[in-house]
């Protein structure tokens, strides 16, 4: 059987762009991939519900045409012209499923035992800081990737199905980033606008009951836990404050 996260990454991920989501039925999960894969995905938060389909492929009329879903008495109908009766579609058919960008970038960041950033960007959303480096979930032209500052990782490589659950391919992770130069602790410029943001993802975290902040801030920020707060220090000198619409953003 086909790889069931590979295949929903390359078909059915939102193009932050606008496109629409593309979904796939209950039947069709049933009939093409390991049972084992799709439950695991729904625990997991990955596979979200999706509404019933307005339009759906006839195929019954030989020239697999386009048509609508008719909706009549909790009943859902496909009528093709060209073909002679109407059939009501199954229930399997009508249950659709999507991947949740939000879903596989918490996934991500979980399993890197990193915060997850959500910080929504123009091709995708960047989704943590891991060794001081940027993680982003990236549509670029026809596929998705992991973009790790300069580097890229196609995004169905990045996983391995072993064990009965999804787990980062460290290989691939470890040859992705052997392309990066050496890591050096980066030297913050703590601007005004830089400050605001740490004190926003300080008061972020502290509102929602996280009590190792700062430990998660030194990890986003790569840098160590004491300049974190000396920034916080800095950032207190100048009377920056909290801004409320920021500060609820995870």
């Amino acid at each position: 059987m086909p790889d069931l996260l590979s295949f929903l990454i390359q078909n059915c991920l939102h193009d932050p762009r606008g496109d629409a989501k593309i979904d796939i039925s209950s039947k069709e999960l049933e009939e093409n991939f390991e049972p084992a894969q799709v439950t695991y995905l729904k625990g997991q938060g990955l596979l979200e519900p999706a509404p019933a389909p307005a339009f759906l492929r006839c195929s019954y009329c030989g020239r697999s045409c386009t048509v609508d879903v008719i909706r009549d008495s909790g009943r859902y109908i496909l009528f093709c012209e060209d073909y002679s009766s109407p059939r009501e579609l199954e229930s399997k058919e009508i249950e659709r499923w999507r991947l949740s960008l939000l879903g596989l970038g918490r996934f991500i960041a979980d399993n890197l035992r990193s915060t997850f950033v959500n910080a929504p960007n123009e091709n995708g959303i960047k989704i943590c800081i891991c060794g001081g480096y940027e993680y982003l979930l990236e549509k670029e032209k026809t596929n998705w990737i992991l973009r790790i500052e300069s580097a890229r990782l196609l995004l169905p490589d990045l996983f391995l199905w072993k064990a009965k659950r999804y787990q980062i391919n460290e290989n691939k992770l470890k040859q992705a980033l052997e392309g990066l130069v050496e890591y050096k602790v980066p030297k913050i410029k703590w601007t005004k606008a830089r400050l605001q943001e740490l004190v926003d993802r300080k008061t972020a975290l502290q509102r929602s009951g996280e009590r190792a902040f700062l430990k998660v801030l030194s990890t986003e920020y790569g840098i160590s836990v004491t300049a974190i707060q000396n920034a916080l220090n800095k950032a207190k000198e100048k009377g920056i404050k909290p801004q409320l619409a920021n500060a609820f953003k995870i």
